[in-house]
């Protein structure tokens, strides 16, 4: 994948089925369309970050519920061949 094509799809990925017109006025006034491209990707990377950490927080959650639940098998696993 060239640099170009890497552009396009970041703009494909941003603006969904108005991204052809984006692209078009990229190519046709770029002094004017740069500006509001980079506000929207920095809106972007913003939102990104608090999903990133909000889905941290509830992998901790998780990761701390099933580090409970697999301690509590082992001790059953242990009592059990204690006792057996």
């Amino acid at each position: 994948m060239t640099c170009a094509q890497v552009h396009k799809f970041a703009v494909a990925r941003l603006y969904g089925d108005s991204a052809s017109d984006v692209l078009q006025k990229l190519y046709s006034s770029p002094a004017a369309t740069i500006p509001v491209v980079l506000a929207r990707l920095e809106q972007k990377v913003d939102e990104w970050a608090k999903a990133r950490s909000d889905m941290q927080v509830k992998m901790m959650d998780v990761r701390g519920r099933a580090l409970k639940c697999f301690s509590m098998l082992l001790y059953f696993l242990f009592l059990f061949f204690l006792t057996a």
